[in-house]
């Protein structure tokens, strides 16, 4: 396929490297193919279910299918912007978000009567935006058929898409980290890019969150900065390594940036 239709970017799934020599062919696989594309070859390694590479091995090969979760379904887990969010968050700790795919679903597809079922609140609690939001920071998985989404989410998707594609760059020269609290339904909470010329913060205010204000110290920033907002609703200045957040709505989220 590569060689026939110059296609480069294969998904790897249905592995199961169940002994030490299954994943020395494994990746023995991954390295020939990488080599004799000179490179041009990368994949997606899937690792939604069963014995596969994790989060650590293999990831000079490509990026990370972390998510597979219906909205349409009446059973699995269930894709929810809280939990997603929480996964990222803890997830970018340990390891580069840039490689790590965050799923955006279609509002239109979700099941109600599952997540009643489960007790839970309903994903669209949190507004479309809010959920492609929460993937900026991130590499965004637009998990849903086109032909299905609404007008109204598709002038969102282009919107949202546009920027990271604009931004995206900037974002990964630096280096990412998780701010705020732990993402848990009710906190103030977001990632921040700190690069030698700047950078890049975005803070989400989750649905219970009752104050929608914060002082959030960032790392490596110790100046003062009057950030440009490019998406969401809110306040924010830099004063003193600490970012002054205002998010006037909840569920809301404010995307900002900063130069020296």
């Amino acid at each position: 396929w590569y060689k026939k239709y110059n296609i480069r970017i294969f998904k790897i799934d249905g592995v199961k490297t169940r002994t030490v020599k299954s994943e020395e062919n494994l990746r023995k696989m991954l390295e020939k193919l990488r080599l004799d594309s000179q490179g041009e070859i990368v994949f997606n390694l899937d690792t939604t279910n069963g014995q596969r590479p994790g989060y650590f091995p293999f990831v000079e090969f490509g990026n990370i299918f972390l998510e597979n979760r219906y909205v349409c379904h009446m059973s699995g887990v269930g894709y929810h912007p809280e939990r997603t969010l929480r996964n990222l968050w803890k997830l970018s700790r340990f390891m580069r978000s840039e490689i790590l795919q965050i799923e955006v679903a279609n509002p239109g597809d979700v099941n109600a009567d599952f997540y009643i079922q489960k007790g839970e609140s309903q994903p669209t609690v949190y507004d479309f935006e809010y959920w492609t939001a929460i993937t900026m920071f991130a590499n965004p998985l637009i998990w849903m058929t086109p032909s299905t989404v609404s007008e109204e989410n598709k002038r969102v998707l282009k919107k949202m898409m546009t920027l990271h594609r604009m931004e995206a760059k900037r974002i990964f020269s630096g280096t990412v980290f998780p701010i705020g609290k732990m993402p848990s339904g009710g906190e103030i909470t977001g990632f921040v890019s700190v690069s030698d010329d700047g950078g890049e913060l975005i803070v989400y205010r989750e649905k219970d969150e009752k104050t929608g204000v914060a002082d959030i110290k960032l790392p490596k920033v110790s100046y003062d900065a009057l950030p440009e907002i490019l998406s969401g609703n809110g306040r924010c200045s830099i004063s003193n390594g600490y970012a002054h957040i205002e998010i006037p709505a909840a569920p809301g989220y404010i995307w900002v940036k900063w130069s020296m």
